[in-house]
């Protein structure tokens, strides 16, 4: 599946991002590798992309939700 390479992708973003924003780059980097669109709906909405973090959000709860129910079901 493609999702670590999302999860890689998203966490490279992420930290190039937070860095143009003087945030910690490293702790953006990480939460992006382990929850990959939750963490890219916070960034958005935290800096004021509200509608790309919503759908980041959203997107992100139904991915995850499909793999508990498949994590559950194994």
């Amino acid at each position: 599946m493609f999702f670590p390479i999302i999860s890689i992708l998203m966490s490279i973003w992420l930290y190039r991002e937070a860095k143009l924003r003087n945030e910690p780059r490293v702790l953006w980097a990480i939460s992006g590798l382990l929850f990959s669109f939750l963490a890219m709906g916070v960034f958005h909405l935290k800096y004021g992309n509200r509608t790309q973090g919503i759908v980041a959000l959203c997107f992100g709860i139904v991915v995850y939700s499909f793999w508990l129910a498949d994590f559950v079901r194994a």
